[in-house]
């Protein structure tokens, strides 16, 4: 079941991300980078809001639920925790902005001021609908949990093309994100009825306390390097150039996604396995994980390498391929990095081996610092992110070794040395080929022949075999997917 849960989250995000994939870059043919550059400002600001209304709850609340000791009253203690940090955190924001606009800190046009604002309710929207959304995952209800953010993202997709095409408006098309989270929040509250509103329960306001204060640091550390580093780049560069660092980084966060879409089962599912002493069905779900999702991101870097140009240059335009071409080959690489580490990643949050999770977050913020400093200036776009992909390398010896020797996780296989080897050959040749920019047709014939060389390759080496492929259609399989998703949400009980 566990698996069928991932391919419902995985098919959820991959609808989700060609819904906005669309709408995204319809909206990039029509508005100028200046407005995108506009919007990463807002969403640098606002990163600030996400920060104070989260405050290292989140994988708290995750964990204590998955526990399945006392739901409704852990529902009750956090939406009351998140409600009154939410008050809080939204005072705090807007006096920050207020503080800033009056002081020249930020730009005082008003179009500027309306995307804050509209970025800023989307964001409170999305912290309200996080108190259901943590508590679908925390019990692994992930038809619940992925079909209102599936509806409210196709609506929100249908009214984004509205505003884009016909009225030709960047504020109505910003408004469309609140629009989603409107109907996605609507969707949980409906489908949160098996969660009932008690009483507080002061000793678990205590747990969540202790146990938050730990996930904190690392939160407070992603969230300034996500925020700090566009903020610092436009003391050198100017808001055009950040507009196309934003485009390119929504794009591979659409990538990024798919493994997310992983990591929200990987969390509860380890802890219940870990409650349950179940040490081989733990390092399955390890090695599964990696392997699958290095085939996937092997194949999406090798499309990306050869169709390069004709994403950046023809469907974004040539301002995106001058500027942006180093960076999104960079960011592309780093997605070979992650299917390696994650796991591992989640591994550590589910046992509390918080100093190593502070640890890793450390690296990833003194890497970007030093990277903010030197690189920016030289390298611009590619500056933002080059220490974090520095880090990756360090990080992840530091994880795996760590899980090897903490949890008898397995080391790295032969199978997996040589899967990721062969993606190295793949991406080589992908690059030489790019490189003679041939005509689009030669390069979907280019794309299909290596690709199939990789497939022969996980064949022969027998990285896959005839169980992964019944397990992947097993899981697929349309009728028994029906089956779960009315199963779930026609059961009103946890």
């Amino acid at each position: 079941m566990i698996g069928r849960k991932s391919f419902l989250a995985l098919i959820s995000h991959i609808v989700v991300q060609i819904c906005n994939g669309i709408v995204y870059f319809t909206a990039v043919k029509k508005f100028l980078p200046l407005q995108f550059g506009y919007y990463q400002i807002a969403g640098s600001i606002i990163l600030i809001f996400s920060l104070l209304s989260t405050l290292g709850f989140a994988d708290t609340h995750v964990k204590i639920i998955a526990e399945k000791k006392n739901i409704d009253e852990a529902f009750t203690t956090y939406a009351i925790i998140k409600i009154i940090i939410i008050i809080f955190s939204a005072f705090i924001t807007s006096f920050i902005v207020f503080f800033q606009a009056t002081n020249g800190l930020i730009s005082n046009d008003k179009e500027q001021l309306w995307i804050i604002l509209i970025v800023g309710i989307s964001n409170l929207f999305i912290a309200i609908s996080s108190i259901y959304n943590l508590s679908f995952r925390g019990t692994l209800k992930f038809a619940k949990l992925e079909l209102p953010i599936m509806i409210g993202t196709i609506c929100g997709a249908i009214f984004s093309l509205i505003s884009i095409l016909i009225f030709e408006n960047f504020l109505l098309y910003l408004i469309s994100l609140v629009l989603t989270n409107v109907i996605i929040l609507i969707l949980y509250i409906n489908f949160g009825k098996s969660f009932h509103f008690t009483h507080i329960n002061f000793s678990l306001i205590k747990r969540y306390l202790f146990l938050s204060i730990p996930f904190l640091i690392p939160i407070l550390l992603l969230n300034l390097r996500k925020s700090l580093g566009p903020l610092l780049f436009l003391q050198f560069f100017d808001e055009e150039l950040l507009g196309v660092y934003s485009i390119i980084t929504s794009f591979f966060s659409m990538l990024v996604i798919l493994e997310k879409s992983f990591i929200f089962v990987l969390v509860p599912s380890f802890t219940q396995l870990i409650s349950d002493q179940n040490s081989k069905k733990l390092k399955d779900s390890i090695n599964l994980f990696s392997k699958y999702m290095l085939i996937i991101n092997g194949i999406v870097i090798i499309a990306g390498v050869i169709f390069a140009e004709v994403f950046l240059k023809y469907i974004l335009g040539q301002f995106y391929f001058e500027k942006g071409l180093f960076f999104f080959y960079g960011s592309l690489l780093t997605l070979l990095i992650f299917p390696l580490m994650i796991p591992y990643s989640a591994l550590i949050i589910a046992t509390e081996k918080m100093k190593m999770y502070i640890t890793v977050e450390i690296l990833f913020f003194v890497f970007s610092l030093i990277s903010w400093i030197f690189f920016i200036p030289q390298f611009n776009i590619v500056g933002i992110e080059l220490g974090a992909w520095i880090a990756l390398i360090p990080n992840i010896i530091i994880l795996r070794l760590y899980c090897i020797k903490h949890f008898s996780v397995d080391k790295l296989k032969k199978h997996e040395f040589w899967n990721v080897f062969m993606i190295f050959i793949l991406i080589f040749f992908s690059l030489f080929a790019s490189s003679k920019q041939l005509p689009f047709f030669f390069n979907v014939l280019t794309f299909l022949i290596i690709i199939g060389c990789y497939i022969v390759f996980l064949l022969f080496a027998k990285i896959i075999d005839k169980r992964d492929i019944r397990y992947i259609l097993d899981n697929i399989n349309p009728k028994k997917m029906i089956n779960y998703i009315q199963e779930e949400t026609m059961n009103d009980k946890n």
